[in-house]
């Protein structure tokens, strides 16, 4: 089953947003499940899953072959929705943090209480579980803020808007790492939408922190060296590092801004 499904993923992957939630059984010590086992156990009562494997599409339980559980996912793929879900924000690589603005844009008649669940999943794990399927893709990290989402009031014709912290533990690749948002009815379970966003594309263009003249994502004594030739000109400044430089914002580099500098690798 997973393989296959692995390659309807991967042959829809434009069309189709998958989450896997690893459980504690048959394997007890599945290292993706004991991760966040909290968030794991919450969504699997949600959805009051008893035997696995388990596909739910929107909110509700696929079942039979694999054959017929994959055909049932691509003949939803083209379906209608008069509510569609955007993204904004930003990603700190070097803090790792974030923040994005949800736009749920409500084009239609759709009103009441909804809940945007915002999941952290990462792809390209490998783990050889018990039932010797290594890969796994689309791996439920975190639910942001948590696995009970955001309630929401919908209004028909009228967007609404939702602010999400985040982050992203040293325990996962950045790289692999994307935001999945669905809106989701509270008692019927089924999906209003869903959108994803790699936590790259979020990146700035420039990912030095303030300080990091040198762009080494350290802040030392070599940025001090840096700043300073670029005050008495020896070092023409440009791009990330004007941006590193300049501390206090006021779009100069100087003499101030070397003292924040050195205040701050003192830690004051």
């Amino acid at each position: 089953m997973d393989d296959y499904l692995d390659g309807v993923r991967a042959a829809h992957s434009s069309d189709l947003i998958f989450i896997s939630y690893h459980v504690n059984w048959p394997q007890a010590n599945d290292p993706y499940y004991l991760y966040n086992s909290a968030e794991s156990n919450a969504r699997r009562t949600f959805y009051g899953v008893s035997a696995v494997p388990f596909v739910a599409m929107n909110g509700a339980e696929v079942s039979g072959s694999q054959t017929t559980i994959g055909n049932a996912l691509i003949n939803a793929i083209g379906g209608f929705s008069a509510l569609e879900i955007s993204a904004t924000g930003e990603y700190i690589e070097w803090n790792r943090a974030g923040n994005v603005t949800v736009t749920l844009d409500n084009t239609g008649t759709l009103s009441g209480s909804y809940v945007l669940r915002t999941a952290l999943i990462e792809e390209n794990l490998y783990y050889m579980g018990t039932n010797g399927h290594p890969n796994h893709y689309a791996t439920m990290r975190d639910m942001i803020p948590t696995a009970n989402g955001v309630n929401v009031t919908l209004t028909p014709n009228t967007p609404t808007y939702v602010d999400l912290d985040f982050a992203v533990p040293e325990a996962i690749v950045q790289e692999n790492a994307l935001l999945v948002f669905f809106l989701q009815h509270p008692t019927n379970k089924s999906v209003v939408n869903a959108m994803q966003i790699a936590i790259p594309s979020l990146m700035p263009d420039c990912p030095n922190p303030p300080g990091d003249v040198g762009g080494d994502m350290v802040v030392n004594v070599q940025d001090i060296v840096q700043i300073v030739s670029v005050i008495i000109g020896t070092t023409s400044p440009e791009g990330c590092m004007i941006q590193a430089a300049d501390l206090n914002d006021d779009e100069t580099i100087n003499v101030q801004d070397v003292v924040m500098l050195v205040s701050m690798i003192l830690g004051n």
